[in-house]
């Protein structure tokens, strides 16, 4: 009995690491990906500025 709840513990532990970093790779993405499209759009306004200037 006290070795399956080790067991379970080790897995409980290792699916919530594995949570917590997918969590943190999901809002690193997010964060980056909307930083680039703001540096995309900022460019893109940029150039159509001078174009049409």
């Amino acid at each position: 009995m006290e070795q399956s709840q080790a067991n379970a513990n080790i897995i409980l532990s290792f699916f919530s690491t594995e949570l917590l970093l997918n969590i943190i790779f999901a809002c690193v993405t997010i964060v980056l990906t909307f930083l680039l499209s703001k540096i995309v759009t900022s460019r893109l306004t940029s150039y159509l500025e001078k174009s049409y200037a």
